[in-house]
């Protein structure tokens, strides 16, 4: 449905919330037809969204082409673990060692 919208304004600015959950995959056709389209990470592989919107294994790859159009935002910083996330993130994508 937002395809069609972007099809008629394709200069449209647009952040896709919540990585477009929970259809990732139609989501990042999207960012990769409209230059001007990026994603949005709040609450995407969290144990909230996981059991009706799960990632795809293969979600970090998927991301790589248009790594520069990734918005990283999460809401659990106000619950204090947003820190612990966020180091938990760049492990997974960076291999970052916090211990080091």
């Amino acid at each position: 449905m937002f395809g069609a919208v972007l099809a008629a304004h394709p200069r449209l600015v647009a952040v896709l919330a919540h990585a477009g959950l929970p259809d990732y995959a139609e989501a990042l056709r999207l960012v990769r037809c409209y230059p001007p389209v990026h994603l949005d990470t709040t609450m995407v592989g969290v144990p909230f969204t996981e059991p009706f919107a799960a990632l795809p294994a293969d979600w970090p790859a998927r991301l790589v082409d248009v790594a520069d159009r990734v918005v990283l935002r999460d809401e659990r910083r106000t619950s204090g673990r947003y820190a612990v996330w966020v180091v938990q993130l760049d492990r997974g994508v960076n291999g970052f060692d916090s211990e080091r």
